[in-house]
């Protein structure tokens, strides 16, 4: 389980047979909750920890501690914001001074290690906070600092007095202070702390002795028997930290050795100012339901978030493309590409985002035509008439004709020109949003008229006297201005085969030339055509004539005759015009 009060709590493990169990005790230490806190690039703070106990009273030599209170007030000085911890328990801390009554023993013991206040005499209110470290138990002295400016926290200036208050030897002076950052540490000893510099002891000597390195400087109304040389300033500048808005910045003093003569260090005169912030960074979230489409299906839908929190607003390279409304709503207004780009221009506390790009292609939508002719037969006289073809794109669709001979196309309307066949085709090339759409054909057929090619004559008359109506000739290929009676057809009989053989126009759809069969001559009764279902005749094509431009068939029916009676042949001629 997990808890937020601070205690030491007994933890016993057992095992799943309840035979065996261990119990140890854990310690919980309160999160720290005091600190200092930094409103504005302007802050600037000091602490010289002047109103520590100075008292020998709490002497380095005696076993009396004076609390200390992390955040707190300790003794007469604030120390808001500033942590003291080390190895071995904190019993508090003790005073040291460079009287002869409460200064450290020479060389100093173990029991004289710890934190201490330090300074020149009993009397003096010119203290250092710091201590004297043993090779298993490092002393750590942390200042917090809660970044409130709404911005990130890059970096400060930072500037303190490096106090000594015993030396050694230089071959015995390994006591060091380092000093680290952490953003947002739980303690003084928790988390990864990145070291910024480590300092030696200012001075050395020729033999382990007190010294006193308090005051503002020796060179400036130094403190009474100052040593010259046991008190060094520092100026550092602190950079890359990036403590965000509301986290912590740590600064942690650590002074440390492995020698069996360490030296007293302390720090005085903190001075943090020349904060360097810089709006927050932001990110942009952006996303699209979908990156391709095609022209008509529904327009993507932007998803699209800053985590500044802070409308994004967004743009389209080609809005002929894409465009964009309000609330971000995406339109496609045609096919092509575009890139869609979100931007977060920051404010007062948030940096600008980076733009964020994302592609959209919209590719062309294909298109259908529905062409159907109605009826797909026509005429050589007939008037001209309106065929439609349309587009479900909405586009003009383009009609025209394989054979301008016999039928032509101006825009939708069609016009007969002479019989034959002809592919009527309908197409659409399309256009920036639509494909071209598949072609549609239709065969339209036109035929011949009796009075295209007789003129103004009636069927049965005989305008040349050949013996050959205007009917037989148009239907067998004669003319009006010849003797057509070699058009007639001719009859033959062979191996008990009546045979008839003659010429049919067949450029006229109306016009029917249909062979008859009969067993009595006289009697207009009892024909039966060829055209009626076991009539007995056989009608075979012998091929095609050509006759002034116009196609003839050549057929040949034939019907058995045996011996049961005679048979009749005859070509029957219908116009239906």
């Amino acid at each position: 389980s997990v808890t937020a009060v601070s205690d030491t709590y007994a933890v016993t493990a057992s095992n799943t047979y309840g035979t065996a169990s261990s119990s140890t005790s854990v310690t919980v230490n309160a999160m720290p909750t005091s600190f200092k806190n930094i409103s504005s690039s302007g802050f600037t703070y000091t602490q010289n920890f002047d109103g520590l106990e100075k008292s020998g009273t709490n002497g380095i030599r005696t076993a009396s501690f004076s609390t200390w209170i992390d955040g707190g007030t300790n003794k007469d000085a604030s120390c808001e914001g500033w942590y003291v911890t080390m190895d071995a328990t904190l019993n508090g801390y003790r005073t040291l001074n460079c009287s002869s009554s409460s200064n450290a023993t020479c060389p100093t013991p173990e029991t004289q290690s710890g934190v201490l206040s330090m300074g020149a005499a009993s009397g003096t209110n010119e203290r250092s906070l710091g201590g004297i470290p043993w090779a298993n138990n490092p002393l750590y002295v942390g200042f917090r600092l809660k970044n409130s400016t709404g911005k990130v926290l890059h970096g400060c200036s930072l500037s303190f007095a490096l106090e000594q208050m015993t030396a050694t030897t230089v071959t015995k002076g390994d006591t060091s202070l380092n000093l680290s950052t952490q953003v947002n540490a739980s303690s003084l000893k928790a988390g990864t702390w990145l070291s910024v510099t480590n300092f030696n002891p200012p001075t050395n000597t020729s033999s382990y002795t007190n010294i006193n390195g308090s005051g503002t400087s020796y060179s400036q109304s130094p403190s009474t028997n100052a040593v010259p040389g046991a008190r060094s300033i520092k100026n550092i500048t602190l950079s890359n930290l990036n403590v965000g808005t509301n986290q912590d910045l740590w600064l942690r003093w650590t002074v440390s050795t492995t020698s069996s003569e360490p030296v007293a260090l302390g720090i005085d005169d903190v001075t943090i100012n020349s904060v360097v912030v810089t709006n927050i960074p932001q990110t942009i979230n952006f996303s699209l339901s979908k990156n391709s489409l095609t022209f008509g299906e529904p327009a993507p839908v932007a998803t699209i978030s800053a985590t500044s929190g802070n409308p994004v607003t967004l743009t389209s390279s080609s809005s002929s493309v894409i465009a964009v409304g309000s609330d971000n709503v995406l339109t496609i207004n045609g096919a092509g590409t575009a890139v869609l780009t979100a931007n977060q221009a920051g404010d007062s506390n948030w940096a600008a985002a980076d733009p964020v790009q994302l592609e959209v292609t919209v590719y062309r939508a294909p298109q259908t035509i529905a062409f159907v002719l109605n009826p797909a037969i026509a005429k050589v006289g007939d008037l001209d008439r309106i065929i439609i073809a349309t587009s479900d794109a909405d586009l003009p669709v383009s009609l025209s004709s394989s054979n301008p001979n016999v039928a032509m196309v101006n825009g939708n309307t069609l016009s007969i020109a002479g019989p034959g066949t002809t592919t009527l085709t309908a197409t659409q090339a399309g256009d920036i949003n639509f494909t071209a759409a598949l072609p549609l054909t239709q065969s339209l057929k036109v035929s011949q008229t009796f009075a295209n090619v007789m003129g103004a004559v009636s069927p049965s008359s005989d305008s040349d006297n050949d013996g050959v109506n205007a009917l037989l000739e148009y239907a067998f290929g004669g003319a009006a201005n010849r003797n057509d009676r070699d058009r007639i057809p001719v009859t033959s009989f062979s191996n008990n085969e009546l045979s008839l053989t003659y010429l049919a126009r067949t450029d006229d759809t109306s016009l029917s030339i249909l062979p008859e069969v009969n067993t009595d001559l006289t009697s207009n009764s009892g024909w039966v055509s060829s055209a009626t279902p076991n009539s007995g005749i056989t009608v075979t094509s012998l091929g095609t004539v050509d006759i002034n431009g116009t196609p003839f068939e050549r057929r040949r029916a034939t019907v058995a005759v045996d011996g049961s009676g005679a048979k009749f042949m005859r070509v029957k001629i219908i116009l239906n015009q």
